[in-house]
């Protein structure tokens, strides 16, 4: 790990040099700038009510089911539900599903869908509903995002 960041910084160090580098956090910054916005990961779920929210956006993430919907077919509360999700997601069940959403559509884009077809497929009414989300959450436009990333 020491010889990674000593690479990133361009500096070099003998084996007994065990200073620390102030450049390190400004120089990683900037390799993590320049290799482009992070992949989307999404956090495992264990808890039974929430398990099966998941599975069904995982199946579909278009699934259009508020968190309402979702407190009546379970036979819960929605403020049950939303801490829930909170407490084990990390993050409000609206985020969660634009997270689902947005993993589907870079693998969907990745395989060369259009952007319209992945618009549709996962529940936005218009592209460019879709879009302005995925400009949002990347700070590119959907087509860029594959052109102008390494490795994409």
């Amino acid at each position: 790990m020491r010889e990674m960041i000593l690479a990133l910084s361009g500096e070099r160090a003998g084996p007994d040099d065990l200073t620390p580098l102030p450049r390190i956090g400004a120089t990683l910054a900037g390799q993590l700038r320049l290799a482009g916005h992070p992949p989307l990961s999404l956090p495992p779920i264990r808890e039974g009510r929430l398990r099966r929210i998941a599975d069904a956006l995982g199946a579909d993430p278009g699934d259009a089911r508020t968190l309402q919907d979702w407190a009546r077919e379970l036979a819960t509360s929605t403020r049950t539900l939303a801490r829930a999700f909170q407490r084990e997601v990390g993050m409000p069940f609206r985020e969660y599903r634009r997270q689902v959403r947005l993993h589907a559509a870079m693998e969907r884009l990745a395989q060369g869908r259009s952007v319209t077809t992945v618009a549709h497929e996962l529940g936005f009414g218009a592209a460019t509903n879709f879009s302005t989300m995925f400009r949002r959450a990347t700070g590119m436009a959907p087509r860029a995002y594959f052109t102008r990333r390494p490795g994409g």
